[in-house]
């Protein structure tokens, strides 16, 4: 597959390749302006809860999830056009990374909306081996550089399950991706991960993701 292959158009938008790791994809203008808008404001409407788990230290503020939904790979009825976008999107990136094809038949495809408030982080974590990969996807509005909540990626093979790694297990720096709003992130499974801490001069604001992954059929 070729580099450009990445690239998707329709009319005069193109989603744009970034960058690329050993193990991660960074898709710029992913939709359209109108599209994003559109995914901007449906993620308004869904109820966030509090969620613990990952979030590092008990004194962190906690994230906030909802909207989960599990999708046949090649199910695409009354869904929405972004999410046919994504499916295409991420099969393509993770081919691309992998240096072939993959079987997508009994792929199934899970997406969760993920609200990080001012505090807010994850600590180190990774997709199991099952998993094809992962996506996040940036859905804020708006988001500076000093507001925290960037993607920490470890540009190698997890080689343990340990959720907060020695800094000594890596053999590069961790690499850390800017959630700019329209962003879309693949990640290969077996790789670490983490979200930068949000800082208090985000002020109300939130970091939005629609995040997820291609799971294996059992």
């Amino acid at each position: 597959m070729a580099r450009n292959e990445i690239q998707r158009r329709r009319g005069s938008h193109t989603a744009k390749l970034r960058a690329r790791g050993n193990r991660f994809i960074v898709i710029d203008n992913f939709l359209p302006a109108v599209d994003f808008a559109s995914v901007a404001l449906d993620f308004d409407t869904i109820r966030l809860n509090p969620v613990r788990k990952g979030m590092g230290q008990t004194a962190d503020g906690p994230a906030y999830r909802g909207g989960d939904s599990v999708q046949l790979f090649r199910e695409e009825k009354n869904i929405p056009r972004w999410q046919c976008l994504l499916k295409d999107h991420t099969v393509s990136g993770l081919q691309l990374l992998d240096g072939g094809s993959f079987e997508q038949a009994g792929l199934t495809l899970s997406l969760s909306a993920w609200g990080y408030p001012s505090g807010s982080r994850t600590s180190w974590h990774y997709e199991t081996p099952e998993r094809v990969g992962s996506f996040i996807y940036f859905v804020h509005r708006e988001w500076q550089l000093g507001w925290g909540g960037g993607l920490f990626i470890a540009d190698q093979l997890a080689l343990e399950a340990a959720d907060s790694p020695e800094l000594a297990d890596l053999n590069a720096d961790p690499i850390l991706i800017l959630p700019r709003p329209n962003r879309l992130v693949l990640i290969r499974s077996n790789t670490k991960y983490a979200v930068q801490r949000i800082d208090r001069s985000a002020g109300y604001r939130i970091r939005k993701t629609w995040a997820g992954f291609l799971s294996k059929a059992p």
